[in-house]
């Protein structure tokens, strides 16, 4: 089965992690489609100032028909449930491809 290579990097406070594996076109493919029914190339950060600590995820994403980075504090992600569903969408193919590499 072909697969395709992926980076997913994760930085918490001063710890980063880069995650690099392989993963199928079809689980691209359902990560894509998540991505694209949220609208997530759309979404953009407010002008407001992050509450001390608090996270900025951050999502770069080239494949196919999406070319987009978005970046929003941790709260704009949780309040909006199409953006909340897209980070998950992302996360948790980072999470698979860290579990198959241990």
């Amino acid at each position: 089965m072909p697969t395709s290579a992926l980076v997913y990097t994760s930085i918490r406070g001063n710890e980063e992690k880069v995650i690099e594996g392989t993963v199928s076109p079809e689980e691209l493919r359902l990560v894509a489609r998540v991505l694209r029914d949220t609208s997530f190339c759309s979404f953009r950060s407010s002008d407001r100032h992050g509450i001390p600590d608090e996270a900025r995820p951050s999502v770069a994403i080239r494949y196919e028909d999406l070319d987009c980075r978005v970046q929003m504090w941790d709260g704009e992600f949780r309040d909006d449930e199409n953006a909340k569903r897209g980070l998950a969408a992302v996360e948790d193919i980072g999470r698979a491809i860290e579990a198959r590499a241990h």
